[in-house]
C-alpha cells in the first residue's frame, strides 16, 4: 500500500512538473460524480491562449494543445483554423 501512494505521488509531481496537470482551474470533479463514463469528452477552453485547451480525466484537467496554426472552438470542442472559430 505504501509504495503504491509513493508510485501515484511520483505520477503526480511529473505530471505537474511536466505542465500537463493544472490544478485550480475549471472543475472536473462535477463531471465526474455527474457522468463518470464520460468524462474525457468534457472539455473547457484556456483562459489566455487559444491554441490550448483542457481536457478533464479522471485526475483532474489536462492541458491540450491545438495543432500548430488552430485555435480551440469552445462551441464545437475541436480545434479550428482562427478565421472559423470564436476565441
Amino acid at each position: 500500500m505504501k509504495f503504491t501512494v509513493q508510485i501515484v505521488c511520483a505520477i503526480a509531481l511529473v505530471m505537474i512538473m511536466v505542465g500537463g496537470v493544472i490544478g485550480q482551474r475549471p472543475s472536473c470533479w462535477e463531471h465526474i460524480r455527474d457522468d463518470p463514463d464520460n468524462i474525457d469528452e468534457v472539455y473547457f477552453p484556456h483562459e489566455s491562449n487559444c491554441q490550448y485547451y483542457y481536457q478533464c480525466s479522471m485526475h483532474g484537467l489536462v492541458r491540450m494543445k491545438c495543432q500548430t496554426g488552430m485555435h480551440f472552438d469552445r462551441e464545437n470542442n475541436q480545434c479550428g483554423r482562427p478565421d472559423e472559430v470564436e476565441c
